[in-house]
């Protein structure tokens, strides 16, 4: 067909990549780098071996990635020739598989190599998988993607892809590019190596990060979202974000027809956000069948709306049917789904616990990119439970509870202390300055007390720098 030409083609391309023309481009990017671009530019730019891949939700910034990688490429004296930016959100584009387009390039256009290929939307390109299988190695194609939804086959485990998890904006990154700083002589201690320090420095750490406590809350409001110049209000947020994956994507990608179920099942998930679900009752009160909620429970998980955590045996920590909870991944995309918040106060306080520890699991999430799993534990429906257990690769087993509160309360049958494994710390995430410390039990076992915001900036900050501080520039993360 004449509309699927090579002309056709050429001409879509011109239309996205203007510095084919004028060297540059045009609209200047945001000076302001978050850290999955240097992770990305490490494998991409400096070390590339196999094409790289970004997944995080709309709004997130995954286009203003790919685009300020565009102008590092430039800065580094690549010709604009050998750049070619694409995105798969258009029909045109979504007819045709990434490597035929590309070959079209290559063949009546691009003369030099390697060519450095920036796509994006590549959840809609036809064909991905088997493109980025032959895609790596000693090829003269260098590909940077971006996807806002989980591409079947490509993840973490994927031995062809690096993949790279974006959530929001950090809050260590929400204070970078506002300018707040601890002092310069605060120590930073790596998470992990808390019970190994001692508490003058653990003291110290603590002090030095004090004066950001104050930013913790005004970071949780504006959710994460990345907005250099302040017009991201709620309404386009919402269209972007959430009506976008809704109205467009789940139905296109998953093949739904009719959307206003879709939207039901995604607004009563608010209301229930991080409390333990059931899929009957949500069945029952929406009067739609336990097999559709099922799905697109799996649909919202797949496009980066939700978070699913399942309840976890605690002797083979493997998933028990029975109780999950969903977390909203966006605490401003919750209120805005249900129109709330913003300027009511009281609203936000009554959230504001819930809408920590989201914050604390979506940081927990993209700072371990390693097959970490992250679940609750909970015997029965009337017991006590941990907010989050963690299985780490390496069989190492942590347990974390979130309390927000200026009383923090810790009694000695709490299942934080008497789960605690003895190799590794286990966390009491608090809300006050002075809540922070080891607490440490008869029989070697310990829980360290650490107030959000200084957790929170400490993943942001080793996020960034820990392939640095550790030397390993040239090692997986």
């Amino acid at each position: 067909m004449a509309y699927y030409s090579s002309k056709n083609v050429l001409r879509l391309l011109k239309s996205f990549n203007t510095q084919w023309e004028n060297g540059g481009f045009s609209p200047p990017c945001p000076g302001f780098r978050r850290s999955a671009f240097y992770i990305a530019e490490k494998w991409y730019v400096k070390n590339y071996t196999k094409p790289v891949l970004i997944e995080g939700g709309h709004a997130f910034g995954n286009t203003t990635l790919l685009k300020q990688m565009l102008a590092a490429l430039l800065e580094r004296g690549v010709p604009p020739g050998n750049i070619l930016y694409l995105s798969f959100d258009y029909p045109l584009t979504r007819n045709k598989s990434a490597a035929e387009i590309i070959e079209i390039y290559r063949r009546e256009s691009c003369s030099g190599s390697p060519l450095f290929c920036l796509l994006d939307n590549v959840e809609y390109a036809s064909e991905f998988v088997d493109f980025c299988k032959t895609a790596g190695g000693g090829t003269h194609v260098h590909v940077l993607a971006a996807s806002s939804a989980h591409i079947d086959g490509l993840n973490g485990t994927c031995p062809f892809i690096r993949y790279i998890p974006m959530s929001g904006i950090t809050f260590y990154e929400y204070c970078e590019y506002h300018g707040f700083k601890p002092d310069e002589r605060t120590p930073f201690v790596y998470p992990a190596d808390f019970h190994t320090q001692d508490i003058s420095v653990i003291t110290a750490m603590h002090r030095g990060l004090e004066p950001l406590s104050r930013y913790l809350e005004d970071y949780i409001r504006c959710g994460g979202y990345f907005d250099p110049n302040g017009g991201a209000t709620d309404e386009l947020l919402y269209a972007k974000a959430v009506d976008k994956t809704l109205m467009r994507d789940i139905p296109l990608l998953f093949e739904v027809r009719g959307n206003t179920d879709v939207e039901k099942v995604f607004v009563y998930l608010c209301y229930l956000s991080s409390g333990t679900i059931s899929v009957n009752s949500i069945s029952k009160a929406l009067r739609i069948s336990r097999a559709t909620v099922e799905r697109y429970i799996d649909y919202f998980e797949k496009t980066n709306l939700i978070t699913i955590h399942e309840s976890m045996d605690w002797e083979t920590l493997s998933s028990v049917k029975g109780f999950k909870k969903i977390y909203i991944n966006n605490y401003r995309m919750r209120n805005c789904a249900l129109n709330v918040g913003g300027a009511d106060t009281a609203a936000f306080d009554t959230d504001i616990k819930n809408a920590v520890k989201v914050s604390f699991i979506m940081h927990f999430r993209q700072f371990f990119q390693d097959g970490t799993a992250l679940g609750f534990f909970k015997k029965n429906a009337a017991a006590k439970r941990t907010d989050i257990v963690v299985r780490f690769p390496d069989k190492i087993n942590a347990l974390i509870n979130v309390q927000y509160a200026d009383q923090v309360q810790l009694r000695a049958n709490d299942w934080l202390l008497t789960l605690a494994d003895k190799t590794y710390p286990n966390y009491l995430v608090t809300k006050k300055a002075s809540d922070y410390g080891m607490v440490y039990l008869e029989d070697g076992r310990s829980v360290c007390k650490i107030p959000a915001y200084a957790i929170l900036y400490l993943f942001g900050y080793f996020e960034k720098y820990r392939p640095m501080l550790r030397g390993d520039e040239n090692d997986d993360l």
